[in-house]
């Protein structure tokens, strides 16, 4: 029997507890018969994905969405490349926005734990998971993801209702945004509490994840969700972890590199031109000059 509505979990200092209004159907209908959603469609190789979407005229990512009925394909092709053959795979979504790589991996039958920090993006992927009959397939988490166990303020930005920034350091303020999202017209702060992925090692449906690949979309705050994650990496076996990164430029930091080293795992990038049998080039750490956004740490070949 298919759920109603997807499982919602928050991490809450020790413990992994249930979510019951952000997901809750009739609340959702409620949105939706409001015109909350604004549906959208992506074209994938296996057939058209619907996602809802926010405001194109306000949301930037939902205007791309929206007029080009795609979003970077190519980051979802290079991922489904490392897991196609091995139904075993699990995937956890790290800032899994409104379900752009999720569904459409949930859709071939994977199980998917999507992460967010943002509610709004929970009840975008909560429309799409109730509408599809994909709640046995995908399972939300609402934290942020951190070395520790901390509340922590949110912003979110002008022109991406999709898109937020986290205090985690108590040394540095955080910037207010004016933001302009669906419901948004005014500076907007909430607080969040963290997890680590140390943590997802007592998730019910991480458990049962024999293998795993990680999508993780952070802005900026890898380094700080792999430093909790030591446990995690030793303990289950990761086939592979994808980082979007425009917001690093070409450099990849010390610390991370020296992290994902200590783990075993070396870094690729991969060309926006799939080639299907290498996706992937091996990255010269100490080269620079060439545009890529995105890298995928792979397990060091022994």
């Amino acid at each position: 029997m298919v759920p109603e509505e997807p499982i919602v979990y928050s991490f809450q200092d020790v413990v992994w507890t249930r979510n019951w209004t952000l997901c809750n159907n009739q609340y959702i209908k409620t949105l939706k018969s409001m015109k909350y959603f604004q549906k959208g469609t992506i074209p994938f190789s296996f057939g058209n994905t619907t996602i809802y979407i926010y405001n194109p005229q306000t949301d930037f990512n939902s205007n791309e969405t929206d007029s080009k009925d795609v979003y970077k394909p190519w980051v979802f092709n290079t991922i489904h490349k490392y897991i196609q053959n091995d139904h075993s795979i699990g995937v956890i979504d790290i800032g899994g926005k409104s379900g752009i790589y999720s569904l459409p991996l949930a859709r071939l039958g994977r199980k998917v734990v999507v992460v967010e920090t943002i509610y709004q993006q929970i009840q975008h992927i909560c429309v799409s998971v109730i509408e599809k009959k994909l709640t046995n397939q995908i399972s939300i988490v609402y934290n942020a993801l951190s070395n520790n166990h901390l509340d922590v303020p949110l912003t979110l930005q002008r022109g991406e209702s999709h898109s937020g920034n986290v205090k985690q350091r108590k040394e540095k303020s955080v910037k207010q945004m004016l933001v302009k999202p669906n419901n948004f017209s005014r500076k907007h702060l909430e607080t969040v509490k963290t997890a680590t992925l140390n943590d997802f090692l007592s998730l019910a449906e991480v458990h049962a994840m024999k293998k795993v690949f990680i999508i993780m979309n952070v802005q900026s705050f890898e380094q700080r969700i792999i430093e909790g994650s030591y446990s995690f990496f030793t303990t289950k076996i990761v086939i592979g972890v994808y980082m979007q990164w425009y917001t690093h430029g070409h450099a990849i930091p010390k610390g991370l590199l020296h992290t994902f080293n200590k783990l075993g795992y070396e870094p690729f990038y991969y060309n926006t031109i799939l080639n299907s049998q290498n996706p992937c080039e091996k990255k010269n750490v100490y080269k620079s000059g060439f545009q890529y956004d995105g890298i995928i740490w792979l397990p060091r070949k022994k």
